[in-house]
């Protein structure tokens, strides 16, 4: 058969630069403006996820005859029984062969043995090539997140805020490109996601985030800012697309 020749395996380490060309290759870039792929430092930080035996994520790469030609990361929620599969990218030359159908199925093969009960996964409503396959596969719209990207208007407003990790902050995203920023203003605590220099803010309800973007950017470079969620806060924004929260029984 023709699954027989492909091998699923986790990735090797020297393969991992190759798969995230394979990631970037594969995408349209405006379905990564959430991902972490877009850092500059994500093969080091896959590096050191692979070296980490606790690890919650499995890199996985489909091979042949010592190729790379699929590559898949997934996140276990032991205590939802849900493999989470946040990417699946196959190399351009081959494509249109089946391949990535080759590749998800070992793979829902493989956490199935392990007991897993579901598969989750996220994908943008414009993204129709891929959730037309993901519905062939078997997956369930479960909900729809908007994703909007917010115009930061400047103002001469002030409010007192906090930023908790900057030092952490600075470090680390020097090094992958990526982190998060934790904020502490009044009673409230919020994580937002930097990733290239955009802010990803998923979910606030906090109106008091605007003007604190305004002054953030005065010490943290800040292209864009994207918001995850219903109801956003901010005064201006703009609707880009749709997150669909997909699931697949086992």
């Amino acid at each position: 058969m023709m699954n027989e020749k492909y091998n699923l395996k986790i990735i090797d380490k020297q393969d991992i630069s190759e798969a995230v060309s394979i990631v970037r290759s594969s995408f349209n870039p405006k379905y990564l403006y959430a991902s972490i792929y877009r850092g500059h430092g994500i093969v080091s930080h896959i590096q050191n996820e692979l070296e980490n035996s606790f690890s919650p994520y499995y890199y996985m790469g489909l091979y042949e005859n010592n190729i790379l030609v699929g590559f898949v990361e997934y996140k276990l929620f032991k205590e939802d029984n849900l493999s989470f599969l946040n990417m699946i990218a196959i190399r351009n030359d081959y494509k249109s062969l089946g391949i990535g159908t080759i590749l998800f199925e070992k793979t829902r093969n493989f956490f199935a043995d392990k007991g897993f009960g579901f598969i989750g996964l996220d994908v943008f409503a414009s993204n129709t090539t891929a959730l037309n396959w993901y519905s062939k596969l078997g997956f369930k719209i479960e909900n729809t997140t908007p994703f909007s990207k917010v115009t930061i208007k400047e103002s001469n407003n002030s409010i007192d805020f906090e930023i908790l990790n900057y030092p952490q902050f600075k470090v680390v995203n020097k090094f992958y490109g990526f982190y998060f920023i934790e904020l502490q203003y009044g009673n409230h605590k919020e994580s937002v996601r930097y990733i290239d220099s955009d802010l990803i803010i998923r979910g606030s309800k906090n109106k008091e985030l605007e003007t604190i973007i305004i002054h953030l950017k005065k010490i943290v470079p800040i292209k864009n800012v994207y918001f995850i969620g219903d109801n956003c806060p901010f005064s201006s924004f703009e609707l880009k697309d749709k997150i669909l929260r997909m699931k697949l029984k086992l």
